[in-house]
C-alpha cells in the first residue's frame, strides 16, 4: 500500500474516533432565578440522562469541585452558592458531556427609611415631631411591599400602603419588603414619635424649611435640585423605589444641580441630598 493511502486513512481513523467520542447530546440548565433574594432557595434542573454530578467554581477560582451528594437531575440553590459558578456533568449510554456555567447571584438592598411630608414641625428639646390639630403629615415608607404600618406596638388596621397620613399622637414604624424580593421583610428599626397639640394656644418652634427645591416633579426625564438654604450640597443620589441605589449625580459647582432620569423606567424614586452631614430626601416621581 502506498504511503499516502496510508496517511489518509490514518485520518479517517483519527477522524471517526473523534466523531464517536463526540456525545450526541448538550445538557444545560433550567434555573426559574439566578439571581437569589436573602433567605430564598431555587431548583436548578438538567434533562433526564443516565446520571448527573454538579460542580462548584467559586468565582475567583479556576477549578470547580464537585458538590457532595449532588448526583440527582436537580440541584438546591440557596444563598451559600451567591458569587459562584454551577455546572452539571451528565452520562447517558456511556458517554459524558457538561453543561454550560450558571453565575449563582443574590440581590443586596439598601436599609429601610422613610420620608416625611406635610405640615410638622420638630421639636429641639425632644426631638419629637410636633403636628396641630387638623393637619396631616405623610410618611412614606422605602419598602413598597408587604408593608404594615405600626403605632405604639400594634399593627394599625388597614395600614398597608407605603404612604401612611398622620393625624394622631403616637410612636410610629413600620416592615416591609422590596418589590422583588416580597418575602424579604425588614422594620425600619427606629420610632417616630408624634405629638398632635392645640397649636391655637400652645407655643410652637420655628418650622422645619426645606433646604431644595427639586422641580419639575413629577417629570419626563430631567430633574432640577436647587438649594434654598444652608451650607453647598455634598452629596446627591438617586434611588428606586425598592431602595436600590440606582446612580450617584456628580455635583457641579453651583446652586442647581441637574438630575437626569432618562433611559430609567417610569415610577417613584427617591432623591438623598446630603449638605454638612444632613440628608434630605425628596420623592420624586417619572411620569
Amino acid at each position: 500500500m502506498k504511503l499516502e493511502n496510508l496517511f489518509s486513512l490514518a485520518l479517517l481513523w483519527a477522524f471517526a474516533a473523534a466523531v464517536q467520542a463526540q456525545c450526541s447530546f448538550n445538557p444545560t440548565i433550567s434555573a426559574p432565578d439566578s439571581v437569589l433574594c436573602p433567605g430564598q432557595t431555587v431548583t436548578f434542573t438538567t434533562q433526564e440522562y443516565d446520571s448527573y454530578q454538579w460542580y462548584r467554581r467559586e468565582y475567583l477560582d479556576t477549578v470547580a469541585v464537585p458538590i457532595a451528594g449532588a448526583t440527582g437531575q436537580t440541584l438546591e440553590v440557596n444563598e451559600t452558592y451567591i458569587v459562584s459558578y454551577v455546572w452539571v456533568e451528565a452520562t447517558e449510554g456511556g458517554c459524558t458531556e457538561a453543561s454550560p456555567e450558571v453565575l449563582v447571584d443574590g440581590h443586596v438592598f439598601l436599609l429601610p427609611f422613610v420620608v416625611q411630608t406635610g405640615d410638622f414641625t420638630i421639636d429641639p428639646q425632644t426631638g419629637s415631631i410636633k403636628i396641630c390639630e387638623g393637619d396631616t403629615m405623610f410618611l412614606d415608607f422605602s419598602y413598597g411591599t408587604n408593608v404594615t404600618w405600626f403605632n405604639n406596638g400594634e399593627p394599625i388596621p388597614g395600614a398597608t400602603s407605603p404612604l401612611f397620613a398622620v393625624t394622631e399622637s403616637g410612636s410610629y414604624t413600620a416592615q416591609g419588603a422590596p418589590g422583588i424580593c416580597p418575602d424579604f421583610i425588614l422594620g425600619l428599626g427606629v420610632e417616630l414619635d408624634v405629638v398632635v397639640v392645640n397649636c391655637a394656644t400652645s407655643v410652637q418652634p420655628e418650622p422645619v424649611l426645606a433646604q431644595y427645591d427639586v422641580y419639575p416633579n413629577p417629570t419626563s426625564g430631567l430633574l432640577t435640585v436647587e438649594k434654598k438654604t444652608g451650607p453647598a450640597l455634598e452629596r446627591l443620589e438617586l434611588f428606586n423605589a425598592n431602595g436600590q441605589l440606582v446612580k450617584p449625580i456628580s455635583i457641579a459647582p453651583s446652586d442647581a444641580q441637574q438630575v437626569s432620569l432618562e433611559g430609567l423606567p417610569n415610577g417613584v424614586y427617591y432623591l438623598r441630598m446630603q449638605s454638612a452631614g444632613v440628608v434630605t430626601m425628596a420623592k420624586v416621581v417619572k411620569s
